[in-house]
């Protein structure tokens, strides 16, 4: 389990180097990626695609900025490889209640699906802090 402060963004110039909402904490630096404190086991390219996601949460990074950001430099756009990548981390997430969107020709975007109630008082919100899993209220 690993504890994160909510809204927390260390900043150094450029990019942060820790980027953590409450419920998502991505440390690039260290290639760590968790979900409600539950550490997700991604690859080194899987990671690459997720950190380039979350320096813009919940909006649409393109396919291209994608691609140079997780593979050599000069290596020719591949989407097909792009997409089988972006199916594998997809699945991974799915299971924490991230979402990865796909907007059709342009990108993805990374965003909070059932991973986070942002509001406790609607029905079938998710609390956490459970050793065992979420509590439904």
């Amino acid at each position: 389990m690993v504890e994160g402060n909510n809204d927390q963004r260390v900043t150094s110039p450029g990019w942060t180097d820790v980027y953590d909402d409450g419920c998502l904490r991505v440390e690039y630096g260290n290639y760590f990626v968790a979900c409600k404190g539950h550490y997700l086991d991604l690859k080194k390219t899987e990671f690459l695609l997720v950190s380039r996601l979350t320096r813009n949460i919940e909006r649409v990074v393109a396919f291209s900025d994608l691609w140079e950001h997780a593979w050599p430099a000069g290596k020719p756009l591949n989407l097909a490889s792009l997409h089988v990548y972006m199916h594998k981390v997809r699945r991974k997430v799915a299971g924490f209640g991230l979402r990865i969107e796909n907007m059709i020709n342009v990108g993805y975007s990374i965003g909070h699906g059932e991973c986070c109630a942002r509001t406790m008082s609607e029905p079938g919100a998710v609390a956490t802090g459970s050793i065992d899993g979420p509590v439904q209220t």
